[in-house]
């Protein structure tokens, strides 16, 4: 497997972990009737995930490696 298809592979675990988590909130956001702290904790850090691996995956991409694009 070639390292452009790992950062494919980590995007996609990272965004299906994300959506899990959403389906588990049941959409509760704070405030709302039903919200869990805990799984919102827990979506909150899935979603900095998937915008790091989306960030590293264009940067595989790109060719520039090492230099932050613009999102």
């Amino acid at each position: 497997m070639n390292e452009q298809q790992d950062f494919v592979d980590t995007f996609d675990a990272a965004m299906r972990a994300e959506r899990e988590l959403w389906v588990e909130m049941k959409g509760a956001c704070p405030g709302q009737p039903g919200f869990n702290k805990s799984v919102w904790d827990k979506w909150l850090t899935a979603v900095s995930r998937c915008n790091a691996a989306s960030r590293a995956m264009r940067q595989a991409f790109s060719g520039t490696k090492g230099r932050d694009l613009p999102q």
